[in-house]
């Protein structure tokens, strides 16, 4: 406020005006500084009459000189924020505003189709008109979910937070927090209580929302907890209407991902289903995306997923054919019609022969022997045609050996064989299969294939054509039954003896005592033991019996 003119002997004057508590608010401050601003700015102003080179400067200074007064004063700060805060004001009243429209419209939309006062709907709610209103409806709860987003800061905060959100009253907030989860993978921390909440909020999205967010939902809970996935998304199977999306979805490879989490009771609960699962998917995929598939699903599923395959499945198409038979191993399926007959086609030069064997006459494919499966080396049609080719390596089919199954599955598969094998060296075709089933089992096979073939056993052990590493794990009496030691020992072969010892010495013992005290023997083969450093391993215990010691 100002104070009031006083008059005195020298006239009307103004007493002491100060603004603030600082020295420089006092009147004669201010009035000098005033001045001093007044008399800059007239000499500018004269400065800018002067010519073109003082106008520009001049005219330069002159208009900078208000913003340099408003930041020397903090004008400029003041305004600044009293604009910023006016403007997000405003933002946040038009947003009220545009949510009460839109709550309105959703109200308006929702009894658009509820015919609860006919008189007023009539005629004015077309069938299109309903399907408009429901789009308003999904598209204003999408709008929800992003502002949830955004508000509750869902990536931060704690699961536990995020569990509690499941079962909040905005069903926005709901849905916010259960893709928090899963985008997170933290499914797997949640209680029954809690996933089955997930597949409450999940029916809200498909009812309510667009589908966007909705097909977002399903696939990422798929990708990221497939076990979780079967319960929320396909009802555990439990209905026909569930198993048949679950079918389709696996053939759009939309649930492939929860293959690996299938189990022997849900694939029980689709039956048949899944068996045209697989067949459908065959069918209708290339070989990289089956071996995909049959890498998720578990390896004790492949035999009922595979179950409906037959050649009829690929149609004629002979490359779907062979490449399903190399990625899988089923050749026992790709070469067999439903009948479980061979499927037979014309070579080249027209002659009629088994599919198998025109498979494997393609070199091409020989490098796929490793993949063949123990359903498939249970066929012995089939198996006989694989290990009996030439294009094959035997050293492939010594790999067999590893695995305990595949083992079994040969050393059955040679009994079912046994008394159609021919034991003549001309028949390359059978020496082929002896050798690689003797390979593939390490010497299992041998005691029931070459019992009474003893002497053909050793020649080719001899020439190296059965080797003696794959008798690593053939028993000592097994071998003494069948007859093999006597027969290694009679051809007195010390070279032979020192190769199997290096693979199964029990074996080799038996076999050089045999030699050491056969009289039929010459004596330089005694004399070559007797110097020979295995040899003498071998024979401690026959020389300590003998009272014999070199």
């Amino acid at each position: 406020d100002l104070p009031e003119a006083k008059s005195g002997k020298e006239g009307a004057r103004i007493e002491e005006l100060r603004i603030g508590e600082t020295q420089i608010g006092t009147t004669e401050n201010m009035l000098g500084y005033i001045i001093a601003i007044g008399m800059l700015i007239a000499g500018l102003m004269v400065t800018q009459s002067l010519g073109v080179a003082g106008s520009k400067i001049a005219g330069s200074a002159v208009n900078k000189m208000p913003g340099a007064i408003a930041r020397a004063t903090g004008i400029r700060g003041v305004q600044e924020r009293w604009g910023a805060y006016r403007a997000r004001r405003e933002a946040i009243r038009k947003e009220k505003v545009e949510r009460v429209g839109e709550k309105l419209s959703v109200l308006k939309d929702a009894i658009a189709p509820t015919r609860l006062i006919p008189r007023i709907t009539r005629g004015f709610w077309t069938p299109a008109g309903v399907k408009e209103a429901d789009r308003r409806r999904a598209e204003h709860f999408e709008k929800e979910i992003s502002r949830a987003e955004k508000v509750e800061n869902i990536e931060e905060i704690s699961l536990e937070k995020r569990k509690k959100m499941l079962f909040s009253w905005n069903a926005s907030n709901q849905v916010v927090a259960a893709m928090a989860i899963i985008r997170k993978g933290e499914t797997s921390q949640l209680d029954e209580k809690e996933t089955s909440q997930l597949q409450e909020i999940r029916k809200t999205l498909h009812q309510r929302g667009t589908g966007e967010t909705a097909q977002k939902f399903d696939e990422t809970l798929n990708k990221t907890a497939p076990e979780t996935a079967l319960q929320v998304v396909y009802n555990n199977l439990a209905t026909p209407e569930d198993q048949k999306r679950y079918q389709a979805d696996i053939i759009s490879e939309k649930a492939l991902s929860t293959l690996s989490a299938l189990n022997k009771k849900l694939v029980d609960k689709l039956g048949d289903r899944f068996s045209q699962i697989g067949a459908q998917y065959v069918k209708t995929k290339d070989s990289a995306e089956i071996e995909a598939a049959l890498k998720k699903l578990p390896e004790v599923l492949h035999d009922a997923f595979l179950k409906g395959i037959s050649a009829e499945t690929f149609a004629g198409n002979q490359e779907k054919q062979y490449a399903f038979a190399n990625v899988s191993g089923r050749q026992d399926l790709a070469f067999r019609d439903k009948d479980g007959n061979l499927v037979k086609v014309r070579d080249d030069k027209g002659q009629e022969i088994t599919q198998i064997k025109a498979y494997v006459d393609d070199s091409r494919n020989a490098s796929y022997v490793n993949r063949i499966t123990e359903e498939t080396l249970r066929d012995k049609d089939i198996m006989r045609e694989i290990f009996s080719n030439k294009n094959y390596s035997t050293s492939n089919f010594a790999e067999f050996a590893k695995d305990p199954l595949k083992r079994k599955a040969i050393e059955e598969t040679m009994e079912k064989l046994k008394g159609e094998i021919s034991y003549e060296k001309e028949n390359k075709e059978d020496m082929r299969l002896l050798k690689r089933a003797t390979a593939a089992t390490n010497g299992e096979c041998i005691v029931e294939h070459f019992e009474g073939q003893q002497k053909c056993f050793v020649d080719l052990l001899k020439k190296g054509e059965i080797k003696a590493e794959w008798l690593e794990d053939l028993k000592h009496d097994s071998a003494k039954k069948g007859g093999f030691i006597d027969a290694i020992a009679k051809t007195g072969d010390i070279t032979l003896v020192n190769r199997i010892a290096g693979v199964n010495r029990e074996v080799a013992q038996s076999i050089a005592e045999i030699m050491y005290v056969d009289p039929g023997l010459p004596k330089q083969i005694k004399e070559r033991m007797e110097r020979d450093v295995t040899t003498v391993s071998l024979l401690q215990n026959c020389f300590r019996r003998l009272s014999l010691m070199p």
